[in-house]
């Protein structure tokens, strides 16, 4: 695909769909960050949110779309503010 036609394709995209996959990523990424520090912890958040392995995969993907209580739960496990209106 040329980059034109890749930038053109891009400007189509709705404003809230960037955003969400933005959001998506980076949350996932983060997800992803932290339990490679351990298996331990791994388990325990998987316990928390009460999920498998696939369900986590699924989460940490980017594409997964998070409901406020699964942010919240995320927030608590690892002591950080995901949602911040200023």
């Amino acid at each position: 695909m040329s980059n034109k036609l890749y930038r053109e394709l891009l400007a189509k995209v709705p404003k809230e769909t960037s955003l969400f996959v933005d959001h998506a990523v980076h949350i996932g990424c983060f997800v992803y960050d932290e339990l490679q520090k351990s298996e331990k912890l791994k388990e325990d958040f998987m316990k928390l949110m009460d999920i498998d392995e696939d369900r986590l995969s699924k989460l940490m993907s980017g594409v997964h779309n998070f409901t406020l209580k699964e942010i919240s739960k995320i927030e608590v496990f690892f002591g950080i503010e995901i949602i911040n209106l200023k």
